[in-house]
């Protein structure tokens, strides 16, 4: 008997159709990330031995944490073994509320989410504490953006270990160069509804669970970010640069913090002699103004 989707398809044959037409290397077939049902734990494993660990996405009315509001929050909670494997998953949150600052008409054409729809709504905060309290980890794809606005709401945010997917991977070595959330999952063959938190949460899930083609050992994603969240960072700031050198600052991965007046980035500690080398003889032209500060695993991600 052929196995059905919620849709009356025959999933066996869709599958496939799917094979077929990839053969042919005129397509490629991006699957629809939907829910992900919750899994269970295999009876053989040892509780004792697992990790906790949370995904978070967010939708602001805009891009100042110290201003703006969360409107949309979606968490997806997992525990993963020694060796970043993961070993269950369920939602753990998928909430809206309405914020004291207005949804501007373009957030609101860009998330499809209006005001209308988050009349009277707020969060569970208890619940969405307790998440973050429970962790081992929490999870984002651009976690320099979410981190702050998390941290603002939430005490135990503050004190955790932050994980990005999209630095904290040599996606480079995998011939991925746009790191934007969607282009990592059409990179594993699916995509999803982007602008609502919980999917994206999702995305960033089935993304972490996963191996690159080429990976040591086939390890998982996850245990990449894992390995990679222990080497210490160090920011740089680059004081009183030339207004000269901005593009030269911006090319290399430097971006203006406009609160503190200063252009900046953060990189692996050994990186520093590299960088060192770059700000003085590129930069300041061997009369160096610029500055490192080593991060802490779980100061990495805060607003500066």
């Amino acid at each position: 008997m052929p196995i059905l989707d919620k849709t009356g398809l025959d999933t066996e044959l869709l599958e496939q159709y799917r094979q077929e037409l990839e053969r042919s290397g005129k397509y490629k077939i991006l699957e629809k990330l939907s829910y992900i049902p919750k899994t269970d734990l295999d009876p053989g494993i040892e509780i004792s031995k697992l990790h906790y660990g949370i995904i978070v996405d967010i939708e602001c009315t805009g891009l100042d944490h110290s201003a703006d509001e969360i409107f949309n929050i979606g968490i997806a909670k997992f525990c993963y073994d020694n060796a970043g494997v993961i070993q269950g998953h369920n939602i753990g949150a998928n909430q809206y509320r309405e914020p004291a600052v207005p949804i501007s008409k373009f957030i609101s054409k860009m998330t499809r989410i209006n005001p209308e729809l988050l009349k009277g709504k707020s969060f569970n905060d208890e619940i969405i504490n307790g998440l973050l309290a429970a962790s081992d980890i929490v999870v984002a794809h651009n976690a320099e953006f979410v981190r702050p606005f998390v941290d603002i709401r939430y005490e135990a945010s503050r004190s955790k270990i932050w994980l990005e997917t999209k630095s904290q991977v040599e996606w480079n070595d995998y011939g991925l160069f746009d790191l934007r959330l969607i282009d990592l999952a059409h990179f594993f063959g699916f995509t999803f509804e982007a602008h609502r938190a919980i999917m994206k949460s999702l995305a960033i899930l089935r993304i972490i669970s996963q191996s690159p083609q080429g990976a040591l050992k086939s390890q998982s994603i996850l245990q990449m970010m894992l390995d990679r969240s222990k080497i210490p960072d160090v920011r740089i700031d680059a004081w009183e640069s030339p207004f000269e050198k901005r593009d030269l600052l911006k090319n290399n991965g430097y971006f203006w913090n406009s609160r503190r007046k200063v252009w900046t980035k953060s990189i692996p500690c050994y990186k520093y002699e590299k960088e060192d080398a770059f700000m003085r003889e590129q930069i300041y032209y061997g009369e160096p103004n610029h500055e490192f500060t080593e991060i802490t695993e779980t100061e990495r991600f805060k607003a500066i």
